[in-house]
């Protein structure tokens, strides 16, 4: 096991975090967890979860109060293949939330994989001009 950090960039996004809103809520009010605004930052463990009955190559994101989601079926992968499925490494995670009233929470970890299950499609136009807008359309200049 060891220590996993990427310098704060918060790039992997993990899955199913609603399903694990209890766990979610108590990292979110830890009070010993470091807070900057709407986020709280806090280690998370990595823990291989073979026997998962939707994906037998599953990497469980962990916090001290339990599963708070999984790292994406891609990046799950990745992950096993670059760390030759070593279980319980542990990094950073950023637990935010856009209304500390509500029950939904957004997390992200230091892992330094990104998810885009579009990857092949840019978001710039491929001539690199701005789109126009439909009212600037209908009036050309």
């Amino acid at each position: 096991m060891s220590k996993i950090n990427e310098g704060y960039e918060f790039k992997t996004a993990i899955v199913g975090e609603s399903n694990y809103k209890p766990a979610l809520k108590k990292c979110y009010k830890d009070p010993d967890a470091f807070r900057k605004g709407r986020a709280v930052f806090c280690d998370v463990t990595l823990k291989l979860d073979n026997d998962n009955k939707y994906d037998d190559k599953a990497v469980a994101v962990t916090s001290k109060y339990g599963v708070i989601g999984f790292l994406p079926k891609s990046i799950a992968r990745k992950y096993r293949s670059d760390y030759n499925d070593e279980d319980g490494n542990t990094v950073r995670a950023k637990v935010t939330t856009r209304d500390t009233k509500s029950d939904l929470y957004g997390v992200w970890i230091d892992l330094g994989y990104e998810h885009n299950e579009n990857a092949s499609q840019s978001r710039k136009p491929a001539n690199n001009t701005r789109k126009k807008s439909f009212w600037s359309s209908l009036f050309k200049s």
